[in-house]
């Protein structure tokens, strides 16, 4: 690594610690949008939080060193991380069984896709033609809202496929999503695992997952958040082996492995445009890490690769025979998004998407980039100041990912569950304080690696792409109209800096024992 490459990684290191820092204080001094809803104490909330995970740590910890002095048999090891995989399994069966949809019909894109999607499929199975259909009920909303189109035909196909073995939809969906779930949690193991050659760190990943509750709680919502976690955390793990056989000097294998990281990064981005980031992270880390012939051998194939996928499938989709073509009349510029994100919190403002579809098509690109200036000047420096930290604080300081909000839709049955997950019951406070303080945890963990990162040969090296691309995500969701669920599919990363901090705190502590013990 060229003095250049080191100096542009501790920058980089230096302007993600102090941005985590900063989510960090926010995360402490303002709470969630969901706990302020409430209201709930956040000082009791954290207080709690701090403490169950410091003691979550020490108690890892002691495990770590009782066991550090006994060979644990392989069976052992995998009987406790399958146990664990098998809880969670049982955990979703049990939030998918409590928050099963009723109907399909509802008010945001997920309820709203179902629909159209199940009502397509039906019209297919019964010979009658889906373009009318469409017509009348799905297809404005997809030439408002393109970007979901790849989204309803993997629905489509799914509820074609697997349609003929149940009776409700709703159950393939469901179960679509927990294979996406589980999948990138064995994505994420198999990268802990790699990166610290340890059981026991995998066994602390799983047990991390299950006590991110929202993971569960989003079961019975089949949407991109989810739909998207296993790619973010697979272009990772490919990653990982590509660098490891250029490291090895086996060309042919890396260049595999450099083409599955884009096509996996250019399917998840298809999906969800964030999910995209990651490729973008390793495309940086490569500049970072690699030199000569190799860099110009990964980025080629990189680039080739995401090339000849990402925008023919893109067009494909785009000219599917269930969509009807596009209409100018209900065109929505992308910079329409950038001016929603500068409204109060950055959240959907319906107010903001009505005005201008009232403006007339071919002036809508001038009027939104009017608006944009107009609220900047409005705003002024200070009021763009107080506007980023309320965007901040809603979405980096909910650890529920807006679930809470989410789950309390009119087209489900009462549960027993409710009273824990939607945010006006009973016992909601307990969940927040879980929540809360797994995300308060990585936040700090995240503050923790990129220190590591400063470091000349730092353990954390590796972890440079997880670094870059949730601060990709933070600069994204900083322009980008936001909420806390946009940061559901980079959980398993989080998780990841997470448990690698872990694992090298641990290390230190025995380290810091021998010597002791030496004397």
């Amino acid at each position: 690594m060229t003095k250049v490459q080191v100096l542009l990684r501790r920058i980089f290191s230096v302007v993600f610690c102090m941005t985590f820092c900063l989510l960090s204080y926010l995360c402490l001094t303002q709470g969630s949008h969901i706990i302020r809803l409430r209201p709930i104490s956040i000082l009791k909330v954290f207080t709690a939080a701090g403490f169950g995970s410091v003691l979550f740590l020490l108690i890892g910890q002691w495990i770590g060193q009782k066991l550090a002095g006994h060979q644990i048999a392989k069976w052992a090891k995998r009987f406790g991380v399958i146990a664990f995989f098998l809880l969670f399994l049982t955990l979703q069966l049990v939030f998918a069984r409590s928050f099963y949809p009723t109907d399909y019909v509802g008010t945001w894109d997920f309820t709203n896709i179902a629909y159209i999607t199940k009502n397509v499929v039906n019209a297919e199975r019964a010979g009658y033609p889906v373009g009318p259909y469409l017509e009348q009920c799905g297809v404005q909303y997809f030439q408002i809202y393109p970007n979901n189109i790849p989204y309803f035909l993997l629905l489509h196909t799914a509820f074609r496929l697997f349609g003929w073995l149940v009776a409700d939809m709703h159950t393939i969906g469901i179960g679509l999503n927990i294979v996406m779930i589980d999948l990138a949690l064995v994505l994420g193991f198999f990268v802990v695992k790699k990166l610290t050659q340890r059981y026991m760190a995998g066994l602390l990943y799983v047990s991390l997952c299950v006590l991110t509750l929202p993971l569960l709680s989003y079961t019975a919502v089949y949407y991109t958040d989810t739909l998207t976690l296993p790619f973010p955390i697979g272009a990772y793990l490919l990653w990982l082996y590509a660098k490891e056989r250029f490291a090895q000097g086996k060309t042919r294998q890396a260049m595999a492995f450099c083409a599955g990281t884009a096509v996996v990064a250019a399917l998840g981005m298809m999906l969800k445009i964030s999910a995209g980031f990651i490729l973008i992270a390793i495309a940086i880390d490569a500049l970072v890490t690699l030199s000569g012939r190799r860099l110009l051998q990964a980025c080629a194939m990189l680039a080739c690769m995401f090339v000849l996928v990402y925008f023919p499938l893109g067009t494909l989709c785009r000219s599917s025979d269930l969509l009807l073509p596009e209409n100018p009349e209900m065109h929505i510029p992308k910079l329409h998004w950038v001016m929603m994100g500068m409204n109060g919190n950055g959240g959907y403002c319906n107010d903001d998407y009505q005005m201008t579809l009232s403006v007339p098509a071919e002036q809508r690109d001038a009027f939104v980039k009017q608006e944009i200036l107009r609220r900047g000047k409005a705003y002024g420096l200070s009021g763009m100041i107080e506007h980023l930290r309320e965007k901040l604080t809603f979405t980096w300081a909910d650890g529920t990912y807006y679930s809470a909000i989410k789950l309390n839709w009119d087209q489900r049955s009462a549960s027993s569950l409710d009273q824990f997950f939607d945010y006006r019951g009973a016992k909601f406070e307990y969940v927040a304080i879980i929540c809360q303080g797994m995300l308060l945890l990585n936040l700090v963990c995240a503050v923790i690696t990129g220190m590591r990162l400063l470091q000349k040969n730092s353990s954390a090296l590796p972890l440079l792409p997880c670094a870059i691309a949730v601060f990709g995500l933070f600069l994204f969701l900083c322009l980008w109209e936001t909420r806390s669920r946009y940061l559901l599919n980079y959980v398993p990363i989080f998780l990841v800096m997470t448990v690698h901090s872990f694992a090298s705190f641990s290390a230190v502590l025995q380290e810091k024992a021998k010597k002791i013990c030496l004397r």
